[in-house]
């Protein structure tokens, strides 16, 4: 048999005869196509180690940029979760539309012990359910002059016996830990004028730095009142009320000068006592 020699070619290393397009001896598997073998390789490893300074630093920004692009992607979605939060906390607190609303008198039955049905019916009405947690709820009514979210509402706690162990129990298998009552209309009217940056329109006396620096801590608000020269305007009033006592707290404002602008000093005062003097507030005080 006569054989094509035009086809085959010779092996460097140990002389076989091996076709002429082989890559590899066939006896000693010796590379013998270097070509063929760096194409090959070439086509096998595209994304091979880079050789050079400036193909390591592009390797390096492409990889920079698509960190920046997975945290900026991260915050968007952080962010809009957090907007949407946000919201469902302003539709839990929003107390606009609700019918039923809460007296001083009425406030005034609702008594520790109490099941949330026995509080129902000394107001007259279901609350707002605000939070749902393992070891409490916690129930609003709006006040009789309710303004906005922030002043002019009942607020009770109960505590799940359980502790979480009959989940999903029935409210009146509650008691109450603690209760607040807000508001009123002299405070809420005080409120808007704030909200509104309204401060000349409180009706007080301007007060002075030097005034507000002799105020101290154990002082009467009357006695307040009396360093000051003139009477506090109600901002906010409520209660505390825990198993073992009740703590009445007021809050007052006064008007102020700050630069060229008015501005407002706020005090509170604990069962008609100064305990904790604002006096950090004196540095935004003419």
């Amino acid at each position: 048999m006569n054989m094509d020699y035009n086809r085959i070619k010779k092996c460097d290393s140990c002389g076989a005869e091996i076709p002429w397009d082989a890559v590899y001896c066939d006896v000693c598997g010796t590379p013998v196509a270097k070509k063929v073998r760096k194409d090959s390789d070439e086509e096998e490893g595209r994304f091979r180690r880079p050789k050079t300074f400036k193909e390591f630093m592009s390797l390096v920004g492409m990889c920079l940029v698509m960190i920046v692009g997975l945290l900026i992607l991260i915050g968007v979605i952080s962010g809009y979760a957090s907007e949407l939060r946000y919201r469902e906390y302003e539709r839990r607190m929003d107390l606009s539309d609700w019918e039923v609303t809460v007296t001083e008198e009425e406030c005034q039955k609702v008594k520790i012990d109490m099941t949330y049905d026995e509080v129902k019916e000394a107001i007259g009405g279901d609350g707002k359910l605000i939070e749902d947690e393992k070891y409490w709820i916690t129930y609003r009514w709006p006040g009789e002059y309710y303004v906005d979210s922030h002043a002019g509402y009942l607020e009770v706690e109960f505590d799940k016996h359980t502790y979480g162990e009959l989940k999903g129990s029935d409210p009146s298998a509650e008691s109450i830990t603690e209760h607040e009552i807000m508001g009123g209309k002299e405070a809420s009217e005080t409120i808007k004028l704030i909200n509104d940056s309204r401060y000349s329109e409180i009706e007080t006396e301007y007060v002075t730095r030097a005034q507000l620096m002799q105020l101290r801590q154990g002082m009467t608000y009357e006695e307040a009142c009396e360093v000051l020269g003139t009477e506090g305007k109600l901002y906010r009033s409520y209660s505390h009320t825990t198993k073992s006592r009740t703590d009445l707290y007021a809050e007052y404002v006064w008007k102020c000068k700050y630069g060229d602008r008015d501005d407002y000093y706020s005090q509170t005062f604990e069962d008609g006592i100064l305990k904790e003097l604002r006096d950090w507030k004196f540095e935004y005080v003419d």
